[in-house]
């Protein structure tokens, strides 16, 4: 994501009516990035590289490292994280008090995002701007090793995002999508997102198979099956959707804005089919964090808020529920056979499996009430079962055992 100053914000959310709590997090510059480990601790970094740390929800900070040599953190825990945004990679084991240089060979580090405390993944343009390089550690950020990943770009890696230490995301300002389900060996594209948008800027999934991206021209892409489809899905906003975050299945937070000085928060309760403005503010959204119902963004100016999300959907005012067709699934763990119960007839519904790297397993048709799957040709493990109508959906795990 493109560095663009900013300050921190710590948001509570309820709709149309935010009791907002103000904090100074001790900058005296813009910051650029933030990380929330648990409800009580954050970290943010600013543009001169210091690293301010918060253990009491945002409400005091202090300045543990007064350079980590970069300009943008990535923390896993409360000690260990990452430091980048210039031609290096630095890492701390001591929550931001000491930096060690780890990686060279990148013209510029554009991000970087750790998929467990032991393996993280960096990526980088080389120095004829024309390749993103992809590098990837096993030992927790001690060492790094590239993955002979030649992504074609035009000078920036907006987005990178793991699932999990095997399933990941990468997204360039030409548009262009990859995906890996291997850990970084071997990429695909996902497609061209040209024609609607530049750049990436904003990436979350919460599962395997349901994510959204945020452009930086009032376009999210929502998929439900690990980004083999996309929806293009227009928030009736104009301005850059900096980020995006889900604070449940359902819910989903927005930050963004329309320039230097004007800014929104946004919310979805229908998993980002439909957005409402939840809060203005002066200052741009730039990133966005939360634990729990617990969120944070960082944006533009010197103030700073905080408070829990609220995820009531019928706070929600002109709310229309894109999932009103709930289905129970059951036996769950299923050993040969998974039945789905539909509250009610479902006309021209789409009932889908995939496996837990969002590849396709099964896709049938159906309306009726209850439908039954067969699961002999399934081996054991963790699947996502997927309802779709032409204007709702609904999703949930399976599990199939021998």
């Amino acid at each position: 994501m493109k560095l663009i100053s900013l300050t921190i914000l710590f948001i509570t959310s309820a709709f149309c009516n935010a009791q907002w709590n103000t904090m100074n997090v001790g900058s005296s510059t813009d910051l650029f990035s933030v990380n929330m480990i648990d409800v009580d601790t954050a970290f943010a970094s600013d543009q001169t590289g210091k690293v301010f740390k918060t253990v009491d929800g945002g409400q005091t900070w202090t300045n543990p490292s007064p350079n980590s040599g970069g300009t943008k953190c990535e923390f896993v825990n409360s000690n260990l994280g990452l430091a980048f945004g210039g031609t290096n990679l630095y890492q701390t084991t001591d929550g931001g008090q000491n930096w060690t240089q780890k990686i060279t060979g990148f013209f510029d580090v554009w991000n970087a995002t750790f998929s467990s405390p032991n393996i993280a993944y960096a990526v980088g343009s080389n120095s004829t701007f024309d390749s993103l390089l992809v590098w990837k550690s096993i030992d927790a950020g001690n060492s790094w090793t590239n993955t002979g990943a030649l992504l074609s770009y035009g000078g920036f890696g907006e987005i990178c995002h793991f699932v999990d230490d095997n399933i990941g995301f990468v997204g360039v300002d030409l548009g262009l999508l990859y995906k890996t389900t291997n850990g970084g060996q071997s990429w695909d594209t996902l497609g061209d997102f040209s024609t609607t948008m530049s750049s990436f800027v904003g990436i979350d999934f919460i599962s395997a198979t349901q994510g959204i991206i945020t452009s930086d021209m009032g376009t999210c892409y929502r998929t439900m099956d690990g980004g083999t489809t996309w929806d293009t899905i227009q928030t009736g906003f104009t301005g850059i959707m900096h980020d995006v975050k889900y604070i449940t299945q359902n819910v989903v937070l927005i930050t963004g804005g329309t320039g230097f000085g004007a800014g929104f928060i946004l919310k979805s309760y229908d998993a980002g089919a439909t957005w409402q403005q939840d809060f203005t503010t002066s200052a741009a959204g730039i990133e966005l964090d939360a634990i729990g119902t617990t969120a944070l963004v960082v944006g533009q100016s010197n103030s700073g808020y905080y408070g829990p999300v609220d995820t009531t959907e019928s706070s929600g005012v002109g709310f229309t529920d894109m999932n009103l067709d709930h289905f129970k699934l059951y036996p769950n763990p299923a050993v040969n056979q998974v039945t789905l119960q539909f509250s009610s007839i479902q006309t021209d519904a789409t009932v889908s499996i995939f496996d837990k790297t969002g590849k396709l397993i099964l896709r049938e048709n159906h309306a009726s009430t209850t439908v039954q799957l067969d699961l002999n040709e399934l081996c054991s493990g963790m699947y996502f079962v997927e309802l779709r109508t032409p204007s709702s959906f609904s999703s949930q795990t399976l599990i199939v055992v021998d």
